[in-house]
């Protein structure tokens, strides 16, 4: 929309439309070699969790919705585990308001560390990482967010050292997967040209 940048929503649109095209279209299933990581705490994806689960039942079999009727708990936390297939990185997301959602989605252990530097200016990755120093985290979570998730994703890694420890970061450092994830761009036409969605994925060699 005219006057509102890009950053504000629309990353975070098109982040959530690529994951529910990724969930409903079987891509999950079918291309399980790569591992997707979703930028910006995977946009809304958290918050709207419960509606994409809801969106993918739409053309179930009644016998399996009167299934979901008797055994809601036990269908809804079997799909709800679809979304631990993707990783997530929390890039300008870690706040208060964010966090609960994402930790209540997520696998805990496919949560990253991120920045989104250069892209993002100096004093907003200031602030987010002020904002993320205050989370409530237990010291388990926060360890895996700030470096074992990363090195379990990205082994060789660990041969680097304390170099890419985001504890040692100045302001505007990349994490270990703002260096080494590669940015699987999705173009989209409009009337300034074409964008790329902020989805970064990669596939193990």
């Amino acid at each position: 929309m005219p006057g509102i940048p890009t950053f504000t929503a629309d990353f975070l649109l098109d982040t959530t439309r690529t994951a529910i095209s990724l969930i409903l279209s079987g891509a999950l299933e079918k291309y399980d070699g790569i591992r997707f990581i979703l930028a910006h705490a995977g946009g809304f994806v958290p918050y709207v969790a419960h509606r994409i689960l809801l969106t993918t039942l739409r053309d179930e079999p009644k016998w399996k919705l009167a299934g979901l009727a008797l055994n809601r708990e036990r269908v809804v936390a079997q799909r709800m585990r679809r979304f631990h297939r993707f990783y997530f990185d929390v890039a300008l997301s870690s706040t208060p308001a964010a966090f609960p959602s994402l930790l209540a989605v997520a696998d805990l252990s496919k949560i990253l560390f991120g920045t989104d530097f250069p892209f993002a200016p100096a004093p907003a990755v200031r602030y987010m990482r002020q904002e993320y120093d205050a989370l409530d985290l237990t010291p388990d979570l926060r360890a895996g967010i700030d470096r074992k998730n990363a090195l379990t994703l990205f082994p060789r890694l660990a041969d680097q050292g304390a170099s890419l420890h985001p504890s040692r970061h100045g302001v505007g450092m990349p994490s270990c997967t703002d260096w080494t994830a590669t940015r699987l761009r999705w173009w989209q036409g409009s009337s300034t040209g074409a964008r790329n969605s902020p989805m970064e994925s990669r596939r193990d060699s």
